[in-house]
């Protein structure tokens, strides 16, 4: 039987086990910090390298945040359930994400993920303003709860059943933390979906949410339940309003049809390959981001992201691909969309 690649160094040649259990090492000990800076508490974004404190800084889970939330449920589903403190770690996060950042749209009640960023006033007293902003990178969370609820069911028993393809009501107590994951991933989803909702048919890098509190110039000028930060007239737009083919609403979105077999997935899946073949595919090949997703015919950037080709396009592709190609149940996606396969550590590891 072949090594894949990650078990080969540059040459080919098979790592050794030492060499593999010192990569692992080296994780968890990161991990580890981690665990104790992250006590009743969501993570900042920068930790000081020096002590790995957090320190002062915005809390996310869009750029410099996502992937440490991605991380604590999926290590713990890819080493078959022993390394129950990430599933707890995991779990205390989704609570106080559920408790801190979750808002809803007056109107429509769409539901995102809100930022807190820190303010300091001058006595120097740090207080915390919560930004109804959302990047497009949030949307992971998305399928991720969804994951979560399906393939755990709210315990960490590792020898729990997953749940149906749909799920049956009574594979989640009403109540429960499974219930609750489940439909807020859903909700979620269906917020970030909504936000496809452009002259492109695109989403925007950055959006921010209508809330009952906005300002009066929200109220005046936004249209709809969410809105893009506009620039000063005749000055090019923000940064906010690009497409750079980001892949995490169609991750989310494989995600949930893979756990639901729900067709409508597919066909939102669909509509925004169509957007993509319609605006960022250059004649002369590739396919470029988009400067402004509200305006047609669309001005591109000069570059195409390798995430494009990685993850947004491999999501797309099994999304209508047989269920039998590569498994939820046999494989973890890391971050970047590499199929991982799951197995069950031969070594007392830090978090079992």
């Amino acid at each position: 039987m072949s090594l894949p690649s990650y078990l080969r160094d540059e040459d080919g040649n098979p790592r050794t086990v030492e060499e593999l259990r010192s990569y692992w090492n080296a994780v968890e000990n990161a991990m580890k910090v981690a665990r104790e800076g992250t006590r009743t508490r969501l993570p900042s974004v920068f930790m000081n390298p020096a002590d790995g404190e957090f320190i002062v800084s915005p809390v996310r889970l869009g750029s410099r945040g996502d992937s440490y939330f991605e991380y604590l449920l999926k290590q713990y589903l890819q080493t078959s359930r022993k390394e129950r403190d990430l599933l707890r770690m995991w779990d205390d996060a989704i609570d106080q994400i559920h408790e801190n950042l979750l808002l809803r749209t007056p109107k429509r009640d769409l539901l995102f993920v809100a930022e807190l960023d820190p303010e300091q006033d001058q006595q120097g007293q740090i207080s915390w303003r919560r930004e109804p902003k959302q990047d497009h990178l949030t949307c992971f969370l998305a399928g991720t709860l969804m994951l979560s609820a399906a393939h755990t069911r709210g315990t960490n028993d590792p020898n729990v059943q997953s749940a149906s393809i749909p799920p049956k009501p009574s594979d989640f107590e009403a109540g429960s933390r499974a219930a609750r994951d489940w439909r807020t991933g859903e909700d979620l989803l269906k917020s970030c979906y909504d936000t496809q909702k452009t002259s492109t048919g695109l989403s925007p890098e950055i959006v921010h949410f209508r809330t009952s509190t906005e300002p009066d110039w929200v109220r005046q000028k936004a249209r709809g339940e969410w809105y893009i930060k506009g620039a000063p007239p005749n000055e090019p737009p923000p940064l906010d309003a690009r497409y750079i083919l980001r892949p995490e609403i169609v991750e989310s979105i494989f995600v949930a049809y893979r756990l639901t077999a729900d067709p409508k997935y597919r066909r939102w899946g669909w509509k925004i390959f169509e957007a993509i073949e319609q605006h960022c595919k250059v004649p002369t090949g590739g396919y470029a981001g988009i400067v402004n997703v509200e305006d047609v015919p669309v001005q591109w950037e000069d570059k195409m992201e390798t995430f494009f080709l990685s993850e947004t396009l491999k999501y797309l592709y099994l999304l209508f691909s047989d269920d039998s190609v590569l498994p939820l149940e046999d494989i973890v996606f890391n971050t970047e969309a590499h199929p991982l396969p799951k197995f069950t550590p031969e070594w007392e590891t830090a978090f079992m």
